[in-house]
């Protein structure tokens, strides 16, 4: 018969055995779950790479369209200084904002860009539809002219490799669609995206106000 001693001995290696098994299959677990987030860590990193790349090769493709419906007296147009003014439209009470901040410009550099956007919006008609201007009553009317204008500003913003994009809106009155902008003294301002006129807010019922989304 056994010493009391051996079995103690045999009782302790039985235990070991036990919990060494036991610590090992988890362990096992562990790794198996460290390779399970390793795999899903990469798949998003490679998902995220793709994505990246194909929006950065769709930023080129823009870029290179708008490039090539700016001509050289445009690029002189838009030789204007880096923007100091930063602008949040949320606090000027305007509702509908895509992003914070926005840049606020001079004027004088409003003017000499919305007169390269009204240029490149009719070299697009010119392209495209085959027409210096274009009007259908429910297929191309205010609201797609004041969309089409708000594209062109956001291109030109990337043109410009500006930090942030510039404040230009869509805005709506109860019968017409508009753009405005902000100027850098807060000053608002209509913009007619069908004959590039410029207009102190507020002027008639057509330009009152009721709606506004900036989404650059």
């Amino acid at each position: 018969m056994p010493s009391i001693s051996t079995i103690i001995e045999k009782l302790k290696t039985t235990i070991k055995e036990v919990i060494c098994k036991d610590c090992y299959l988890k362990i096992q677990a562990l790794e198996m779950e460290n390779n399970i987030l390793k795999n899903a860590i990469q798949d998003l990193q490679k998902k995220l790479k793709e994505e990246e790349e194909y929006y950065e090769n769709r930023i080129n493709t823009l870029m290179e369209l708008i490039n090539s419906f700016i001509t050289e007296e445009d690029k002189q147009l838009l030789t204007i200084q880096k923007p100091k003014v930063i602008v949040n439209p949320l606090a000027l009470g305007f509702g509908y904002v895509a992003d914070v901040n926005y840049y606020a410009l001079d004027l004088e550099d409003w003017k000499r860009i919305l007169k390269v956007a009204y240029r490149v919006r009719q070299r697009v008609f010119e392209r495209i539809a085959n027409y210096k201007e274009y009007y259908d009553l429910e297929a191309f009317d205010c609201d797609d002219y004041a969309l089409l204008t708000n594209a062109i500003i956001v291109l030109i913003a990337r043109y410009l490799k500006l930090d942030y994009q510039l404040a230009f809106a869509i805005a709506w009155s109860d019968t017409h669609a508009f753009n405005i902008f902000i100027a850098n003294n807060n000053t608002i301002y209509i913009y007619e995206p069908q004959n590039g006129n410029i207009y102190s807010y507020p002027i008639s019922s057509d330009y009152q106000i009721k709606e506004v989304w900036f989404m650059g």
